[in-house]
C-alpha cells in the first residue's frame, strides 16, 4: 500500500505540465527572474506563459509600459525559449477593444505578434531555433470585434503553422467559432495539428468539466481522428516533442533543468531589430 501511495501522486505530476509566468513583459530582467525559478525548481517547468500582451483592461491598468508582442523583454524571453525548447503561450489581442458589438475593428495589433514570431524563427536574426507559440484564445478576448476571424488565422497559419499553435479556450468559442461553426471546422481541417482547446480555469480544478463541455458542439462537428488531436492529442505531442528535445540538449528529463552557472547575456536581444511588419495590410484584399 505505501508504495501505491509513493506511485500516485508521481503519475498524478505526470498530468501536470507547469507553465512559468507573472513576470513583468516590460522589464528587460524578466527572462533572469524566469532562468531563476527555473533554477529554483529543477525539472518542474515545461512552458512560459500565459504572457500577457495586449490584454485589453488587464493591460491597460499596468504601471509603466503597455506590454506588447514587440517589446525588448519578450524578443528576450522570446529567444531565450527558443535556444531551450520551451513553448511561449502568450495572450496578444489581434485588436482592440470595441465600445459595442457593431463596432468592428481591423486587427491592428496583429502585426506586433508577427513581428515578435520573424524576429524568434530559425535563421532569422541569428536564432538556432524557431521558437514556438501558442496564441491563447486566437488572439480575442472580450469585447474585441473583428470580422471572418477565421480568415485571418487561415492566412497566418499559411505563413507560421511551423511555429504556432492556436488555442480555442475562453470566449472565443461562443463568440466567434459557434457562429461560424462550418468555417472553424473547415479551418481546423486545414490545420489539425496546430489547434487546441482549453478551460481556461484558474486557481481550481473543480470547474474545469463545466467549462470543457461546450467543446462537444465543436469537437464532434470534427471527423473523429481530427477530434482526438483537438481535444488532447497536439498538446501532449507538443509537450512530448519539447521534453525530447530538452532530454538530448542534456536540459532534464520532462521539466528544463539548467546548468547551475548558466546565465543569459545582459546584451543580447536588449534592441532587437524587428522586421517591420505590414501583414495586416497585405492581406486586407481577403476582404474585399
Amino acid at each position: 500500500m505505501k508504495a501505491v501511495a509513493v506511485l500516485y501522486p508521481i503519475l498524478q505530476l505526470e498530468r501536470i505540465h507547469a507553465s512559468l509566468c507573472g513576470f513583468d513583459a516590460t522589464d528587460l530582467g524578466a527572462v533572469d527572474l524566469i532562468i531563476k525559478r527555473i533554477k529554483e525548481f529543477p525539472g518542474v517547468w515545461e512552458c512560459i506563459g500565459e504572457v500577457m500582451s495586449r490584454h485589453d483592461d488587464l493591460t491597460n491598468l499596468t504601471t509603466g509600459e503597455r506590454p506588447r508582442a514587440n517589446h525588448p523583454s519578450l524578443a528576450r524571453v522570446s529567444r531565450f525559449a527558443g535556444e531551450n525548447y520551451l513553448p511561449v503561450s502568450i495572450h496578444h489581442n489581434i485588436a482592440p477593444i470595441s465600445r459595442n458589438s457593431k463596432e468592428v475593428k481591423l486587427p491592428s495589433y496583429l502585426n506586433e505578434f508577427i513581428e515578435l514570431i520573424e524576429y524568434c524563427r530559425e535563421g532569422h536574426h541569428g536564432a538556432k531555433n524557431s521558437t514556438v507559440f501558442i496564441w491563447c484564445h486566437s488572439g480575442i478576448s472580450r469585447r474585441l470585434v473583428v470580422k471572418d476571424l477565421h480568415v485571418w488565422i487561415d492566412a497566418i497559419m499559411k505563413e507560421y503553422s511551423d511555429q504556432l499553435y492556436i488555442d480555442l479556450s475562453w470566449v472565443v468559442l461562443q463568440d466567434y467559432i459557434m457562429p461560424n461553426l462550418k468555417e472553424w471546422v473547415n479551418l481546423i481541417k486545414r490545420y489539425p495539428n496546430r489547434f487546441m482547446i482549453g478551460s481556461d480555469v484558474v486557481g481550481t480544478v473543480s470547474n474545469i468539466g463545466k467549462s470543457l463541455k461546450p467543446y462537444d458542439a465543436l469537437l464532434n462537428a470534427l471527423p473523429k481522428d481530427i477530434r482526438a488531436k483537438v481535444a488532447k492529442k497536439n498538446f501532449v505531442e507538443l509537450f512530448n516533442e519539447m521534453a525530447k528535445k530538452r532530454q538530448l540538449k542534456g536540459l532534464g528529463e520532462k521539466g528544463i533543468v539548467l546548468p547551475a552557472d548558466y546565465g543569459y547575456s545582459e546584451r543580447d536581444h536588449v534592441r532587437p531589430e524587428f522586421k517591420r511588419s505590414s501583414f495586416m495590410e497585405t492581406n486586407l484584399h481577403l476582404f474585399k
